[in-house]
């Protein structure tokens, strides 16, 4: 720090004014407490950014394109736009706050934004409009989505799941027992104290009979960091099931005539056929080829094919919202938000 002083003086006494001097000693200690204090580190986007100020600085402190400066790099005139800057940017060994939030609720703030979509014009998204969402959404979007699947997902995997019986069992028992109980209970409470209309509470009721939607199943499963290989299996079985206990939970608590013909068994199973065994039957096929290049690529696909994943379920969830909203809501929004609590 010596030497330092001794080129401060030499500079000063070169022509520097007393001014100069002391604003250059005020830069150098608040350039080293800034390196103390702050500790943070660079990258190139903050360092670019911290340059463009460095250059307007020297423009106005003449002093500071003394020889001796050469090597500090920080800005020590911006602390709060460095601060922003790296926290919006991140540094080179640790992520942004704001870029690693919306990673770690990518699907979450995707379906907000799908459902905003949806609202102002929601005639694009439904069924019979221009993009025939009936058609693209309801069978491509799924098709591929599975298709992905039979990619990542090993066929050991698939055979795991297949014989872990209990769990299976216990999933099942779940799904089909206790959930339409609940829902029939809360479906009585209800109607009982006429808290919402009848034709929601029992759309409530309903809905609680129903098997698991299969793709959301899946994908928020592995979102999660759970056992997506058992909750495909889970999913795709329970709606196989679904076909035939599900029309009988609903006749028996709404209490409505059974119309034997209302539910196409054969439609059902062949819509999951070709919406979902064959997609993974051909994704298995890809995934067990016996090749060194093809198999690094499946694994580098992996977590691409989870993202895409997620982006496609939204694309469900938004023509849904389409039809909801194109179709018009009958019902107060607060009747809609006491349904939505309770699920």
């Amino acid at each position: 720090m010596s030497s330092t002083s001794v080129d401060i003086e030499g500079n000063a006494n070169g022509g520097a004014t007393d001014n100069h001097s002391d604003a250059f000693t005020e830069y150098l200690n608040l350039h080293q407490n800034y390196e103390n204090e702050l500790d943070i580190k660079r990258n190139p986007i903050v360092e670019k950014g911290r340059e463009k100020v460095w250059k307007r600085k020297k423009k106005k402190y003449p002093f500071l394109n003394m020889g001796c400066l050469g090597e500090i790099r920080w800005n020590p005139f911006n602390h709060k736009r460095n601060r922003l800057t790296a926290f919006l940017c991140g540094t080179k060994e640790e992520e942004s706050i704001v870029w690693k939030t919306m990673k770690d609720n990518y699907f979450l703030i995707l379906m907000i934004v799908m459902i905003l979509l949806a609202l102002p014009y929601p005639y694009l998204g439904t069924s019979d409009g221009p993009l025939q969402t009936k058609y693209t959404v309801s069978y491509g979007v799924n098709i591929i989505v599975f298709l992905i699947s039979g990619i990542t997902l090993k066929t050991k995997v698939f055979y795991e799941a297949f014989i872990t019986f209990k769990l299976n069992i216990f999933i099942q028992c779940i799904v089909f027992g206790i959930i339409p109980l609940i829902f029939y209970s809360v479906y009585q409470i209800l109607i009982y104290y006429d808290i919402v209309r009848l034709e929601l509470a029992q759309g409530f009721c309903i809905l609680g009979c129903l098997p698991m939607t299969i793709n959301m199943c899946y994908i928020l499963t592995g979102s999660a960091n759970g056992d997506s290989t058992a909750a495909l299996f889970n999913a795709t079985f329970g709606n196989i099931l679904g076909t035939f206990i599900s029309p009988l939970l609903i006749y028996g608590f709404l209490d409505v005539a059974n119309e034997s013909n209302s539910v196409s068994y054969g439609d059902v199973l062949l819509k999951l056929t070709y919406k979902i065994l064959i997609p993974l039957f051909i994704g298995q096929v890809i995934s067990n080829i016996d090749n060194d290049i093809m198999q690094k690529h499946i694994k580098n696909f992996i977590p691409i094919g989870k993202k895409i994943q997620e982006t496609l379920l939204a694309l469900i969830v938004w023509a849904a919202f389409s039809n909801t909203f194109h179709a018009g809501l009958n019902f107060s929004i607060k009747q809609i938000f006491i349904v939505l609590g309770i699920v």
